[in-house]
């Protein structure tokens, strides 16, 4: 299992930020690195709904699905993906200083057996860590611009 968890701080509310990075899956391609496109299902986002999410990553396009699994409206997101790369996404929002600590935890395996571990130590742990840091990035200009 790789372990990935990066954070940043936003200089805006955990609602603000919880409103925009969750309730708007439409915008998930604007802000989250080597999204392409996003597909959601109409209780999106309660308890059980799912995203279906079409990614780039290394030089490859992944299709991968999102069921949310745990929801506190500004405090905390979690979902289990299914796909190239399967794991459970953990999205915290925490009150710092007048604005949101947002803090993503990524616990997931590559599927492909032992090429699949190869090529994650190899190319993919990298690129996932790069577009975690830069959608972060991405999302905080979006929301305190």
């Amino acid at each position: 299992m790789t372990v990935i968890e990066t954070s940043i701080f936003i200089n805006r509310s955990p609602e603000d930020v919880f409103e925009f990075a969750v309730y708007h899956p439409e915008r998930l391609p604007d802000w989250f690195a080597g999204v392409q496109a996003v597909e959601w299902s109409d209780t999106y986002p309660e308890i059980g709904s799912q995203l279906e999410v079409t990614y780039k990553a290394a030089g490859l396009t992944l299709q991968t699905t999102g069921t949310v699994v745990d929801l506190v409206s500004g405090e905390k997101y979690i979902a289990e993906y299914e796909g190239m790369a399967s794991g459970l996404q953990t999205w915290t929002y925490t009150p710092e200083d007048g604005g949101t600590r947002i803090t993503l935890h990524f616990d997931y395996e590559m599927g492909g057996g032992g090429l699949g571990k190869i090529a994650d130590r190899l190319i993919v742990e990298r690129q996932n860590t790069r577009n975690f840091e830069q959608s972060l990035e991405n999302l905080k200009a979006l929301v305190e611009g």
